[in-house]
């Protein structure tokens, strides 16, 4: 008997659905509807995000995903603020160059109330979805923001003001997930400047399979001495994503695309070592044991980390926040919009 898949994915209320056959995906809305009641709507929207199905000349498939009706909404709310802080200039990068914010700052007195007064956490909520789902690029500034959702200062509120600006200057990139037979591939790194509240540095990787699988910039869990023990922080995060990605991909019958480890892109030698050796030096001997995860899975054959220029490194952008000539260099790929290289995609 021939086996029919489907996949269903349920956000709360909403519920997303592919099948092989679309007799079997109305037969599963009739399970629900019958214990839920359910409307079908049209599919090339969800949860504010625009999906449209390119058909290529060799038969080849993409999906753009856009969100612009939401960004020119939120624009048109805060459209004054922003004339008002950054006059007609158009940023040419997501967040302001070099900015790192901290609850070291201390506000003025009464500044903390005024900002939140002008909508900040409404400003960077909405930022937040809109980034999650189609501007990894932006992802760094956007978990700057978040840093100070309760205690915001002017800063803060003019960099919020300076990301909706440029992402309403972008609004018709969003992402391109295109068919590919290559396996997914991961890039990460770690800042190397840490935030002066606590000592923890910035993280952040992307998952890469057609287009941006998963992203995330964040905050490491522990402080790190040296910057070898940032970046095995942030393999550690990024590898356990991985596994947690290969057993889906297993239990849904995608088994074919990890047929082979998970390729790992790192620039920092001396932690891509520490993955597959044993060898326990001054420099490395306080490390927290957790996070020699990183060994087990590539024991395991779950990853293979390798090394990587730090120029070619797209995960950088998570990192940091960066100029505009690496956003412009990194932008495309980091969005689908430009394949990688197949030198990157594949161990030589």
């Amino acid at each position: 008997s021939h086996i029919v898949r489907s996949w269903v994915l349920i956000h709360t209320d909403d519920c997303d659905a592919y099948g092989e056959c679309l007799d079997t995906l109305h037969d599963i809305n009739d399970i629900m509807n019958d214990k839920w009641t359910t409307e079908i709507v049209d599919s090339s929207f969800v949860l504010g995000v625009k999906r449209e199905l390119i058909i290529h000349d060799d038969d080849t498939w993409s999906v753009r995903m856009s969100m612009t009706a939401f960004i020119s909404d939120l624009y048109d709310v805060f459209k004054n603020d922003i004339i008002k802080v950054l006059g007609r200039r158009v940023p040419k990068i997501p967040f302001p160059d070099g900015l790192i914010l901290s609850k070291s700052d201390t506000p003025h007195p009464g500044e903390v109330q005024s900002t939140l007064l002008k909508q900040y956490q409404r400003i960077v909520g909405s930022l937040l979805w809109y980034v999650r789902h189609i501007s990894p690029i932006s992802a760094y500034g956007c978990s700057q923001l978040c840093k100070l959702m309760a205690c915001p200062t002017s800063k803060a509120w003019e960099a919020g003001l300076w990301m909706l600006a440029y992402l309403y200057a972008n609004k018709v990139d969003g992402i391109l997930f295109t068919e590919t037979d290559s396996e997914p591939v991961a890039f990460v790194d770690a800042s190397n400047k840490d935030d002066p509240t606590d000592g923890k540095t910035q993280y952040g990787y992307a998952i890469m399979w057609g287009g941006p699988l998963i992203c995330k910039s964040s905050k490491l869990n522990h402080v790190g001495i040296n910057s070898t023990y940032n970046e095995y922080m942030a393999l550690h995060h990024v590898i356990k994503q991985i596994v947690w990605l290969r057993q889906l991909f297993f239990e849904i019958g995608l088994a074919e695309f990890i047929s082979k480890p998970t390729l790992v892109h790192a620039d920092n030698k001396q932690a891509n070592s520490l993955c597959s050796e044993d060898l326990v030096t001054q420099g490395n001997m306080y490390f927290r044991t957790g996070y020699h995860y990183c060994k087990e899975a590539v024991r395991d054959e779950y990853v293979t980390v390798e090394y990587i220029d730090t120029a070619l490194n797209i995960a950088d952008t998570m990192t940091k926040a960066l100029a505009s000539n690496k956003i412009k260099d990194f932008h495309d790929s980091l969005h689908g919009l430009a394949p990688l290289p197949d030198s990157l995609l594949t161990l030589e």
